[in-house]
This record gives structure tokens, sequence and C-alpha cells, in this order.
């Protein structure tokens, strides 16, 4: 009988940890103060703020991976236009992963964060973000996805 309660024990254990590794993920995620948004592109998730400050508007990222076999290789993030009180960002990423087929121990690595400054003359009322991400997998195949975000009043 005691036998058969360690591994029972160890499971539980471990189902605890998982649920509070999910509990935790909005706080892993969370970038600098100001406003902020989700979004998914494929296997990745973007957690995108902005903010502005003194002539410059601040775009902030944390990009979680699923696993470890997913790795973020560059981020871009550029002002693709600006009219009237509205800034067009684009926040491009670029990122290998596994093939189809391809298994991964299911370890939820760090996010990759990191800020970007776009000069603006004034303060905007709307920031789109449009954030892409280009997947390389390792069997050669390229996936693209992509979703644009806005923010209001950052």
């Amino acid at each position: 009988m005691a036998r058969a309660i360690v591994p029972l024990v160890a499971l539980l254990a471990l189902i605890a940890l998982i649920i509070s590794s999910f509990a935790s993920l909005g706080t892993i995620l969370s970038p600098k103060p100001g406003a902020s948004t989700t979004c998914r592109l494929g296997p990745l998730r973007v957690n995108i703020g902005a903010s502005y400050n003194d002539g410059s508007l601040v775009v902030s990222y944390a990009i979680q991976p699923p696993n470890p076999c997913y790795k973020v290789g560059s981020v871009v993030v550029h002002q693709t236009g600006l009219s009237g009180n509205e800034a067009d960002i684009a926040l491009v990423v670029r990122a290998t992963g596994p093939g189809p087929g391809k298994m991964c121990v299911q370890v939820l690595p760090p996010p990759v964060t990191g800020e970007a400054r776009v000069n603006v003359p004034e303060k905007p009322s709307l920031v789109r973000i449009n954030t892409e991400l280009i997947l390389v997998l390792d069997n050669g195949s390229v996936e693209h996805y992509s979703c644009t975000v806005l923010i209001k009043n950052p």
C-alpha cells in the first residue's frame, strides 16, 4: 500500500507544479507598464505593450515559446506609418522550431523580452502593431503567422 502512495504523491506534486506555472504565466509575460495586449502567433504567445515617453513610442514585447525546441532568432520593430494621431508599427519575429511529428520536453522556457523606441512627434491616440512570425521548421518548411493589435492611449 505504501509503495502505491509514493508514485501518487509524486504525480500530484508534478500536477501542482504545472498548474502553478500556468497561473504565473501572466506575470512572466507582462511587459513594462503601459497599455498592453496579447496575441497568438502559431505556437508562440506574444505580449505587446506600448507607452509614450518624451517624444518616443516605446514598444515592449515578451515572446513565450511553448517549449525549448522553439528558438527566437531575431525580433525587429519599426515604424511603418504615421498619420494624424495614429501610429503603425511592425514587429517581425523570426524563429525556428521542430518539424511535424517531433517530440520535445514540455518545459516552459523563459520568455524573450525586449523593447524598441520609435520617434513620434506627439503622443498617438491609437497604436496599430502588425505582428508577424516567420517560423522555419527543422524539416526546411517555413510557416507564416500574423496578428494585429490595437492599443489605445498608450
